[in-house]
């Protein structure tokens, strides 16, 4: 008899499980950040097109296209209750939007250069940006308002994340280092370094004590959160530029510029699965809560959904691949429709 899944089911998880379910069209360039919502529901996608998508999971349907930006799209990310995104953009901007209406509420001005990366805190009420004119700004949401200005690195901030309880913030640069800082007077509390290429990414688990850092020197570090001490230092097959780390904090994704997706395990940093994902460079990816939904996103202008198939079987959830072909249809009728209304 099949019913609720115990705890020790969760953990018997295994990303070996993972298969194919759906590739996503819509986008007419390179798709640079996705996020999934905290409840599973949503996908947000970035690109370099000016947009971002939001689409259903698990179908994949696309729901909204949100249209704001006048440049290319770097990141995107959801509030924790589901009910807000934020993006960042080559346009120098912040998009703070109403989901899943897709309504722009508010923009954020202030950088002097590109916006690589966003973050939300957990309560909603702050938001963290960082850029390429070397800085990272804090906003109060959904004001807009700049709270500090964060100055230490000596080159592109690449990544940001604000800490589960606010206190802290991690960020990594072109400038080969991951720092920590104090929340909210953006003091530099701590400077990182471990990588001998520029950092490409940064990323926090959901109690804010483990921190993965990606470099161009194909190397993943994990650090110890908030002392910033080190624990392990990943070889890996080409340069790393996306990770995310499952909400329990024992596994890791990663995505790179061969196209290949790697799960690892935490914090050991073994190796687990590698998938030949995409054809082209993966900029972004993302871990459901439940860690039973991967996304990934490519210079090859896709969104792919990796579904473990065996748990979602157990809970009765049944996956129609029939669909999917209309699903790939369906997007490319809408790309081509707005190409023609443009």
């Amino acid at each position: 008899m099949e019913g609720k899944k115990t705890e020790d089911e969760i953990d018997s998880w295994n990303p070996l499980d993972h298969e194919l379910v759906a590739t996503l069209y819509g986008h007419r360039s390179a798709v640079e950040s996705c996020a999934i919502s905290p409840d599973g529901r949503l996908a947000l996608s970035a690109s370099r097109d000016c947009t971002l998508i939001l689409w259903s999971l698990p179908s994949g349907r696309m729901v909204q296209i949100l249209r704001g930006h006048s440049r290319a799209v770097n990141w995107c990310t959801f509030s924790s209750d589901n009910r807000f995104a934020l993006s960042a953009s080559q346009d120098s901007t912040l998009i703070y939007w109403r989901i899943p209406e897709g309504k722009k509420v508010k923009e954020l001005i202030g950088h002097k250069s590109r916006v690589n990366a966003c973050c939300l805190s957990r309560d909603g009420k702050r938001a963290l940006s960082a850029s390429c004119d070397r800085t990272m700004i804090l906003w109060s949401i959904p004001e807009g308002k700049m709270l500090a200005t964060l100055i230490g690195h000596k080159d592109d901030v690449t990544g940001c994340v604000i800490s589960p309880d606010g206190k802290f913030a991690i960020s990594s640069s072109c400038d080969k280092t991951v720092r920590i800082w104090k929340l909210p007077s953006g003091e530099l509390i701590k400077v990182l370094k471990g990588h001998t290429s520029s950092v490409a990414s940064c990323t926090l688990s959901a109690n804010g004590k483990l921190a993965i850092s990606s470099g161009s020197n194909r190397k993943l570090i994990v650090w110890r959160m908030p002392k910033g001490r080190k624990l392990k230092t990943i070889r890996c097959d080409a340069w790393v530029h996306s990770c995310a780390i499952s909400a329990d904090g024992k596994l890791a994704l990663s995505g790179a510029w061969d196209g290949t997706l790697t799960f690892w395990s935490l914090p050991s940093g073994k190796k687990l699965r590698v998938i030949q994902a995409h054809k082209g460079i993966i900029y972004g990816c993302a871990l459901s809560s439940n860690r039973m939904t991967a996304l990934s996103a490519s210079g090859d202008e896709t969104l792919r959904i990796w579904f473990d198939d065996n748990t979602y079987k157990k809970r009765n959830l049944k996956i129609l691949r029939r669909d999917i072909p209309r699903i790939h249809m369906l997007h490319e009728l809408i790309s081509l429709a707005a190409d023609v209304i443009i």
